[in-house]
């Protein structure tokens, strides 16, 4: 067994140049193949032809070894094991292919390559039902057009799956883990064109998913747009996304349903995309952290929900300093509760900075810090109800356009406004401050240098 931690940066070098210091690393034990079967009750099939091969493996009982491999087209492996200590091999070269794997009992091992045939494989499917505890499946599919789903019910499961395709947009890779029960883990990658990824882990706590999408393989630039679904029920459970797209974008949607869970979500587009990222948490003591990063005329798009108290919320978003490149930033905070936190960063060259946050309680922070680097509009709402809030609005830009509105309705609240335009301004600061309710404070301070004729 190997330890590898899997860092929020992002994995593509526009994005080493903002930091995640303030997210929670990612860590998962990836865990290597290991043979648990023995020499009792095995079976070895071998098929070579071009079309139309079946082959099927049914054992009973304790340590069997079942190990399948075919080549061509329209192929067909079906692996059924119940009992202890099963293992599974099914190697399936070309298009076409349907591999399944079903096991029943305790520490049961899965492993299927279907598809892997020297980049022309297409139309493939790779399968995993497991039942029992400390399973392992491994799934690998080279090509387009393929599908990989694993569904384990059991406590400390582990599920790979790693998908290459070698096209664009028109050809995408699907990959589905579907985890019952706690303390399991699931690692998803997929590196080509278009990529959907679904994770699902159910009725447990201590559960970790990690998915990597990326338009890349090989050194090969690919257009495509790359989508992942994860949904997570109970307590301590953990997801992270990472994505990185080219002229297609990328889109998450988390959901957390529990106390004390984690999601981070890490997003890049490199040509004319959009990055989506979509997070909803019920529960208390959340964290949500949200890394956008674009550039050449892309966009970054961050919605977080969170219901519950002591929640925390940090979104960072960015665009390539790069006097050519024209985006937007637009975050989205809404938080139910009270002691919960919110910060939004936000920088932009040639583009608009949009932020809004809205918290309804007691004893919240919202801090909102935009930059504008060159012709830029900064623009910052915070909404707050209830007592002992604070709302912090920093905007600084080279060219103007510095719009804050803060509102604030309860007592003991606190705001404050500082704008900054550096250089010489076309535009105008604009800070809006109501307070309803008794012993509040504001505090707005501007700072401009005006044009010279």
């Amino acid at each position: 067994m190997k330890k590898v931690i899997l860092s929020i940066a992002m994995l593509c070098a526009t994005s080493m140049l903002f930091a995640q210091s303030d997210c929670a690393d990612c860590e998962i034990n990836q865990k290597s193949p290991a043979s648990v079967g023995a020499v009792d009750n095995t079976v070895n099939i071998n098929q070579f032809g071009y079309i139309f091969n079946i082959a099927t493996a049914v054992q009973t009982g304790a340590y069997n070894l079942s190990n399948i491999d075919q080549n061509g087209s329209f192929l067909t492996a079906t692996t059924i094991q119940t009992g202890n200590s099963n293992e599974a091999d099914v190697d399936q070269l070309g298009s076409n292919a349907n591999g399944i794997i079903m096991q029943y009992g305790t520490s049961n091992f899965a492993q299927q390559s279907v598809g892997q045939s020297w980049g022309w494989s297409y139309m493939n499917t790779a399968t995993a039902n497991q039942t029992g505890s400390s399973n392992l499946s491994y799934q690998t599919q080279e090509g387009n057009f393929n599908n990989a789903s694993v569904m384990q019910n059991g406590v400390g499961n582990y599920a790979e799956q790693n998908q290459m395709s070698y096209s664009n947009s028109w050809r995408p890779n699907n990959a589905t883990i579907v985890q019952y029960s706690r303390n399991n883990e699931s690692l998803q990658n997929q590196y080509g064109g278009s990529n959907t990824a679904f994770s699902i882990q159910g009725s447990g706590s201590g559960n970790t998913v990690v998915s990597t999408q990326m338009n890349v393989y090989n050194n090969q630039q690919y257009y495509g747009n790359n989508d992942s679904y994860t949904e997570q029920y109970g307590d301590d459970n953990l997801a992270c996304i990472t994505q990185s797209s080219a002229k297609g974008g990328s889109y998450s949607d988390i959901w957390q349903h529990g106390d004390d869970n984690s999601a981070n979500v890490d997003q890049t587009d490199l040509f004319f995309g959009t990055n989506i990222s979509l997070i909803h948490q019920d529960g208390t003591n959340n964290d949500a952290c949200v890394t956008q990063v674009v550039r050449n005329d892309a966009r970054n798009d961050s919605d977080i929900y969170q219901n519950g108290n002591g929640n925390s919320a940090h979104v960072m978003q960015y665009s390539a300093n790069d006097w050519w490149t024209v985006g937007q930033n637009v975050s989205d905070i809404d938080q139910y509760g009270s002691e919960n936190n919110a910060i939004v960063t936000q920088n932009q060259t040639w583009g608009a900075n949009d932020s809004t946050i809205f918290q309804d309680g007691t004893n919240n922070t919202a801090i909102a810090t935009q930059t504008d680097t060159f012709w830029s509009f900064n623009t910052s709402t915070i909404m707050q109800y209830g007592g002992y809030n604070t709302a912090v609005a920093t905007q600084t830009g080279v060219t103007g356009n510095n719009d804050s509105t803060i509102f604030q309705n309860g007592y003991f609240n606190t705001a404050t406004v500082t704008q900054n335009t550096p250089t010489y301004s076309y535009l105008n600061n604009v800070s809006n401050v109501n307070q309803l309710g008794n012993s509040n404070v504001a505090s707005v301070t501007q700072t401009a240098v005006p044009m010279s004729f």
